[in-house]
């Protein structure tokens, strides 16, 4: 029976949001409760904290190449497995 998997990957970047955390499957941020609304800096350091937890079949980091991700994918879906 065929299944939907998910991947996520975090690409690399000169102005990366850094407070993340990414294991093999799950992809966890933390971003400030004023982000969006009044982003200054003052009040995004004194915001209170909200945490987000996303699953996915897989989390590439940033060191992964585009090959890496193409392998584990979608290889086996243009390879017809």
């Amino acid at each position: 029976m065929a299944s939907i998997k998910t991947y996520a990957r975090v690409k690399p970047a000169d102005d990366l949001y850094d407070d993340y955390e990414t294991t093999r499957n799950r992809l966890y941020l933390r971003i400030p409760d004023s982000y969006g609304r009044d982003s200054t800096l003052y009040n995004r350091t004194r915001a209170p904290i909200v945490n987000h937890e996303f699953k996915y079949s897989q989390v590439f980091g940033t060191s992964a190449t585009q090959e890496e991700v193409f392998n584990i994918s979608t290889k086996n879906i243009i390879d017809g497995k």
